[in-house]
């Protein structure tokens, strides 16, 4: 039996390298949607076949979140269940999207436990209860003594995502020993965020080949106490104190969710710190002009050592290349072809130093940009920039040029160019999920605009584009353990192009392909 995997917070996603997984907690997009009241019903039934009455059944959500409590219930006297698990009360959820469900069934007095995955569009699971496993261990601190009440959340995989088992944390007894029984065996497991007031914080990873048994005892697990402090000051580039940075310090045995933002005079103060490795993370986001982002050296951040307060961190503005070259700054309002302010349009400036970052407009269709010529010496062609405002949801599209003298300019968007079509391999067969990067080109300056992938009948559609500049379609896909490419010249129209890749073996290399116009 291999022993657990220990990891910290900062590297809990590299320890599968094989897959992606996400921890339900941690915010990574926000989805909007309606959601319904689910239904779910089955029959549990003990190894022999009897139906098994009495045993508690929960259903843990993927994608849906529920109303904040994971529904459970009991069998009847037929083994039967019925789980309606309510939706939120708010239509926002924050997390990643996980498409898999699961309903978890345990017998505490005969020691059983079974598990079942699922996607949408199910609504009657069964299952058979198998042994259990129960997971144990103890919490200690440097000195070898118990921890009481310590914290520590136990989960498991579900799909892409690392599962709570329970809505509330476990709590370690006063001898410093925590349990979890009756649960399903040869499933993976984390011991998330072992924490108490005034240590550090672990973790530990069971893989799936060790809990096919009846009980796993943990090595110890060892909090360090905070016993040391951080403190310093972040700044902008010109040395003024940054007010509201974000500051956050992370390391092997740390406490979790370490922030804090800055005061007045940009100062910051953590309290509790344990000895070893640290890095120290801050970011900006200017509360009046959401175009100005700075982070500390590119997000990566920066090593300290416990017990410094003299910490002094120098942000950078994220959509500055270059500090040696003059930034210039534009503002306006951007309205739709209804002559009404248009909010949620993005705003490219091609031809700059910084063509990827990304700029919106507000709810009143009010915009700030700031851009930087193209880095190395001008010449006339590249002195000239092309502000871009894309609004794909309504297929709406404006271009400017840009020189330094422009500050000001309001902007109103025109029907923009689609580019449609349908991806098949050599026999004409529509191939799905395959994935296409449009190359825009204006002013001589090239690179990606946007990416999409082929519907479930081969079919694709790029929208909000301006009518003057030059596209290149990139496409590549497997279909039937053969890689398909192609690199096509398209233009657009209502016309439907159709696209049809040159077949490679595995691992060829790829020489350029003559671009096929559209037709």
């Amino acid at each position: 039996m291999s022993p657990p995997l220990r990891v910290e917070e900062s590297s809990v996603y590299a320890v599968m390298k094989t897959r992606v997984i996400f921890v339900l907690t941690i915010a990574f997009a926000v989805n909007t949607f309606a959601e319904p009241i689910l239904r779910y019903s089955g029959t549990v039934y003990y190894p022999s076949g009897e139906p098994a009455a009495g045993v508690h059944v929960a259903f843990y959500p993927g994608f849906y979140l529920g109303s904040g409590n994971y529904a459970e219930v009991r069998t009847d006297t037929n083994g039967r269940y019925e789980i309606i698990q309510q939706p939120k009360t708010s239509n926002i959820m924050i997390g990643p999207i996980n498409p898999t469900n699961s309903i978890m069934a345990s017998d505490v007095e005969k020691n059983f436990a079974a598990i079942q995955f699922f996607g949408a569009g199910v609504s009657n699971v069964d299952l058979t209860l198998r042994p259990a496993i129960t997971l144990s261990g103890s919490v200690k601190n440097t000195d070898g003594k118990p921890v009481p009440g310590a914290e520590l959340d136990v989960r498991f995989l579900s799909g892409n995502s690392i599962t709570p088992l329970r809505s509330q944390s476990t709590t370690v007894s006063e001898l410093g020993l925590f349990f979890s029984p009756v649960l399903p065996q040869g499933r993976e497991y984390w011991i998330y965020g072992i924490k108490a007031k005034g240590y550090g914080s672990t973790f530990a990873h069971l893989e799936a080949k060790d809990t096919k048994t009846g009980t796993y005892n943990f090595p110890p697990f060892v909090l360090k106490p905070t016993n040391y402090k951080l403190a310093g000051r972040v700044l902008d580039n010109n040395g003024k104190p940054l007010i509201g940075a974000r500051v956050s310090f992370s390391g092997p045995g740390q406490p979790q969710d370490s922030s804090t933002n800055t005061d007045s005079e940009g100062k910051f103060f953590f309290d509790a710190v344990c000895e070893g490795p640290i890095k120290i993370y801050a970011n900006y986001q200017d509360p009046h002009d959401s175009s100005i982002y700075m982070n500390l050296n590119g997000g990566s951040g920066m090593e300290v050592k416990a017990g410094d307060t003299n910490i002094l961190i120098t942000l950078r503005d994220a959509t500055i290349s270059a500090w040696d070259v003059p930034t210039f700054r534009m503002a306006g309002t951007v309205y739709d072809s209804s002559n009404e302010p248009a909010p949620g349009v993005t705003f490219h400036v091609w031809r700059s130093a910084n063509p990827f970052t990304s700029f919106f407009s507000g709810g009143s269709g009010d915009y700030k940009v700031r851009w930087q010529h193209m880095l190395g010496k001008p010449t006339a062609s590249t002195n000239t920039s092309v502000l871009l405002g894309r609004d794909p949801s309504r297929n709406l599209v404006v271009t400017r040029e840009l020189d330094e003298t422009t500050t000001n300019l309001d902007l109103h968007l025109q029907s923009g160019l689609a580019i449609a079509g349908v991806v098949l391999d050599a026999s004409g067969v529509a191939i799905a999920n395959a994935k296409m990067s449009l190359h825009l080109s204006i002013l001589g300056a090239d690179a990606e605009l946007t990416q999409t992938t082929t519907d479930e009948k081969g079919r694709f559609l790029f929208e909000a584009l301006p009518s003057e500049a030059r596209y290149v379609v990139n496409v590549e896909a497997f279909n039937n353990g053969q890689l398909l490419t192609g690199a096509f010249q398209v233009s657009g129209g209502n016309k439907n192009l159709i696209l049809k890749p040159t077949i490679h073996r595995p691992y060829e290399i790829i020489h350029p392909i003559s671009p096929a116009c559209a037709r």
